[in-house]
């Protein structure tokens, strides 16, 4: 029976596009789809696409198409946002402390991208660390939250950076330990986020028994902590 190499590597190589699917003494059946293993730091020239199927390159998928590039850049983006927060709250765990009256905040800037994680004591929002029983305290840990998620009410970007609310999460406690703390994960998106500056927040005027905020931060000039309270409520660097 006769056998065929399955791709053209002269063919591809030819369109900018390294190709390793055809290794050396890899073959496949006539007719079968060939296998796709492929590595290249060239982007394509102008007009030109990799036949057959797309390319894999050494930052990843390469889509065809302008939607599949946005989504590719989007994904890129978050990635990358990811691995600062997982590599940064890491450092922090060994910091990690409960304290009354005192929050967490790490900040991530990653481009356009802006995350702000928070962690509250309970009793900072709400004046107790059980879990409700009564109408009453049921009735001011929902009103906590709801307050928590009003991202664009607590915090204030530089407004030059043309920054918007992309996305605003609130957990609340399972009450399983002695102690409780709410978390958000707030999620913005600057137009211009060279000229991004300081993050401002409500959160003292919001939260009374809220003496203090530890905040960490990493970004494009650095790593940085610093303090925030009623009186200096605005981070900046």
């Amino acid at each position: 029976m006769n056998l065929k190499t399955s791709v053209d590597r002269r063919s591809l190589a030819s369109k900018g596009c390294g190709w390793r699917g055809a290794r050396q003494g890899r073959a496949t059946r006539p007719g079968a789809p060939p296998a796709v293993h492929a590595t290249s730091k060239r982007s394509h020239p102008e007009g030109e696409r990799c036949k057959p199927g797309n390319v894999l390159n050494g930052q990843g998928f390469q889509p065809h198409g302008k939607r599949s590039t946005e989504v590719f850049r989007l994904n890129r983006t978050l990635s990358r946002t990811a691995l600062l927060l997982a590599v940064w709250s890491a450092t922090a765990l060994a910091h990690e402390r409960h304290v009354h009256g005192e929050g967490k905040l790490n900040v991530a800037i990653d481009g356009g991208v802006v995350t702000l994680e928070l962690e509250l004591p309970l009793d900072v929002t709400v004046g107790f660390e059980h879990a409700p029983q009564s109408d009453k305290k049921k009735a001011a840990l929902a009103a906590a939250a709801e307050t928590l998620g009003n991202a664009a009410a607590l915090w204030a970007l530089t407004p030059a950076a043309g920054c918007r609310v992309e996305s605003a999460r609130v957990g609340l406690p399972e009450f399983k330990g002695e102690h409780a703390d709410v978390d958000a994960r707030y999620v913005f998106r600057c137009r211009h986020p060279a000229a991004l500056t300081a993050v401002e927040t409500t959160l003292f005027k919001a939260f009374g028994r809220l003496h203090r905020i530890e905040v960490q931060r990493i970004g494009p000039t650095g790593q940085g902590a610093a303090r925030l309270t009623p009186t200096n409520p605005i981070l900046r660097w």
